[in-house]
C-alpha cells in the first residue's frame, strides 16, 4: 500500500523536522514529518544544586550565589518552574534573594543571592513548586565567616617573641608530635579546642624550614601541618564568650610551595601567608564558636 513506517526517540527536548527519501528513485519527499520532543518529569538524580562560594563573610552584603538546575531522567532543563530556596539549618536569617525571577530559565536554571551576619554554617534547601512542591534531595552548605580584623599579617618568623601574649590565653594549639612552651605559652596538641573539618595532620622533616635558626619548642611546633584544605576546609574555634574580644595568631609552616602560594585565605580579604610567616588578627565574638576559612593548602598551628 506504498507505507513505510519509522520510529523516532531522542534523550534531547526539543523541535525535529524529519525528511524522507525514495532512495530507489532519488526522489527527496517535499512533505516532512515535525515532532516535538518535550521534557519529562522532575529528576533528582539529575537536578542540581550549587552554592558558589562556599565560604562568604557574615557582613549582610557579601554573597552565596546557590543556583538551582531543574533537570530530567536524560539532562533536559525544565523551564517555568516556580523554585524556592528555604535555610533548613543553620544559626541565624539569612537574607535570601531570587537573582532575576523566582521561575526557571529556558535551560531549567534560577539562582538566589544569599548573604547574613550571622556566623555559622548553614543549609539551603530548593523546593519544585509546581510540581507538588518537590522537595529537591540535593542541598547547599554555605558557611558564612564572621570578620576578622587583621592588625599584622604576612610576619617573618624570626623568634620566640613571634608569639603573642596578649589578653588571657584561652588556647594554644598545633598539629606536630612534640608539645612545648614558647614564649610562656603552652601549645598542645590540636583538636581539643580547635576543630578541622576534614584532613589530617603530621609532623614534616625539617627539610626546606626557611625560619632558619629557632628555640627547640617552637621549632619543633611549627613542624606541625595541618593539610588537606585545598578543597576548602574550615576551621573552628570552640568556647568563645558572646560579646568578648579575641586575639587570634596562625603561622604557615610548611616548606613544600611555592614562595608565591597564599596558602591561608579568609574569604573577602587575602592573608598572604607564606611558609615560615604567621598573621595576627582581632574579632568580637558574635557567638560561641568563630569559623574561618581556609585555602591553597591550609597549613596552621
Amino acid at each position: 500500500n506504498g507505507v513505510a513506517t519509522f520510529t523516532v526517540a531522542s534523550p534531547k527536548a526539543g523541535v525535529c523536522v524529519f525528511t524522507a527519501t525514495d532512495v530507489t528513485d532519488g526522489i527527496v519527499l517535499s512533505n516532512t514529518a515535525t515532532v516535538t520532543f518535550t521534557v519529562g518529569p522532575l529528576s533528582q538524580t539529575t537536578s542540581t544544586v550549587i552554592a558558589s562560594p562556599t565560604f562568604v563573610p557574615a557582613d549582610n552584603s557579601s554573597a552565596s550565589i546557590v543556583t538551582i538546575t531543574l533537570r530530567d531522567a536524560t539532562s533536559n532543563g525544565i523551564p517555568n518552574k516556580t523554585v524556592t530556596l528555604t535555610q533548613t539549618s543553620g544559626p541565624g536569617s539569612p537574607s535570601i534573594t531570587p537573582v532575576a525571577g523566582a521561575t526557571t530559565g529556558t535551560n531549567g536554571v534560577i539562582a538566589f543571592s544569599i548573604s547574613s551576619t550571622t556566623p555559622g554554617t548553614n543549609v539551603f534547601t530548593a523546593t519544585d513548586v509546581d510540581d507538588g512542591n518537590i522537595v529537591l534531595s540535593k542541598t547547599a552548605t554555605v558557611t558564612f565567616v564572621g570578620l576578622i580584623s587583621w592588625s599584622g599579617f604576612a610576619t617573618t618568623v624570626a623568634d620566640d617573641s613571634d608569639v603573642v601574649t596578649n589578653g588571657t590565653l584561652q588556647y594554644a594549639e598545633h598539629w606536630a608530635g612534640v608539645d612545648g612552651t614558647v614564649n610562656g605559652v603552652f601549645f598542645s596538641a590540636a583538636q581539643n579546642h580547635v576543630i578541622g573539618s576534614s584532613g589530617g595532620y603530621e609532623t614534616l622533616n625539617a627539610s626546606g624550614y626557611p625560619q632558619g635558626t629557632l628555640s627547640t619548642n617552637y621549632w619543633n611546633i611549627l613542624r606541625g601541618k595541618w593539610y588537606n584544605a585545598g578543597a576548602g576546609q574550615i576551621l573552628t574555634l570552640n568556647s568563645l564568650n558572646v560579646g568578648d574580644q579575641y586575639l587570634i595568631q596562625i603561622w604557615s609552616s610548611d616548606p613544600r610551595y611555592s614562595s608565591t602560594q597564599e596558602e591561608i585565605i579568609v574569604p573577602g580579604f587575602a592573608l598572604g601567608i607564606k611558609a615560615g610567616q604567621y598573621g595576627v588578627g582581632t574579632f568580637t565574638a558574635g557567638a560561641t564558636v568563630q569559623v574561618l576559612a581556609l585555602g591553597g593548602d591550609g597549613i596552621l598551628n
